[in-house]
């Protein structure tokens, strides 16, 4: 069955929706604002997912776009430069790489 998805406006709508799914025997759940970032991020994934192989570029421009809508940030002149380098040493293959395990792996270590 389909799913439906609820923003409500405030905590006092969020209560008032909870409790009249409630009423009407409704199953819910309530997302955290990381839950939904973990959604958007597997939503964004598995379009990418769904071609062969993605153009890198592709999908730098939907992750930027996915990061300015979430944080509302921006970049300095000075910020794209030094990403353009370190992008530049990575594909020259003058730097190192680390797969999305290994940085897990190295968080966990400097954790404890």
């Amino acid at each position: 069955m389909d799913s439906i998805i609820l923003n409500p406006k405030n905590e006092k709508e969020l209560k008032f929706i909870i409790e009249l799914l409630g009423k009407l025997g409704v199953s819910n759940m309530v997302m955290s604002d990381e839950d939904k970032e973990d959604l958007r991020l597997s939503f964004l994934s598995a379009e990418v997912d769904r071609v062969e192989e993605a153009p890198k570029e592709e999908v730098y421009k939907k992750l930027t776009t996915f990061l300015n809508e979430k944080y509302e940030f921006g970049l300095t002149e000075e910020d794209y430069q030094v990403l353009d380098e370190r992008r530049a040493r990575h594909l020259a293959g003058e730097s190192v790489s680390y797969s999305w395990e290994e940085v897990k792996e190295t968080a966990k270590t400097l954790r404890k």
